[in-house]
């Protein structure tokens, strides 16, 4: 039985044997990806948070080394969301922010909750 070959639009031939590929006809080049929102990384405590749309929340925080910072969480108000209990106001976190250009809130990813202060919310009687 002889073994029968086919020519493909690109050069390569296909047979019923294994046979490496005409990679000439392809221009492999490497792809840059190039980030255009810097990440931050940062520790901050949350000191205001508020609902936007449906399951979002828009977010102050204060930082050390920005200052005041404003933010959106996308999905941190939905059932399972991992961004929820960590962005309650009075609590220290770590961030990690993306910086949009021409936007003035940074968008928030990922939280890592560091002190809680449970007895802020509890109540204050002398």
């Amino acid at each position: 039985m002889g073994e029968t070959s086919k020519t493909c639009a690109t050069g390569a031939t296909r047979s019923s044997g294994f046979e490496v590929p005409n990679t000439s006809a392809f221009s492999l080049q490497p792809v840059s990806r190039v980030s255009l929102m810097p990440l931050i990384k940062t520790a901050a405590i949350t000191l205001k948070s508020r609902k936007w749309g449906d399951a979002d929340r828009i977010l102050t925080f204060y930082t050390k080394e920005m200052g005041k910072v404003r933010g959106v969480a996308r999905g941190a108000r939905r059932m399972k969301s991992r961004l929820g209990a960590s962005l309650e106001p009075l609590t220290i976190c770590h961030l990690n922010l993306f910086e949009k250009s021409g936007d003035s809130l940074y968008r928030v990813s990922q939280v890592d909750l560091v002190e809680p202060f449970m007895k802020f919310r509890e109540d204050l009687t002398l």
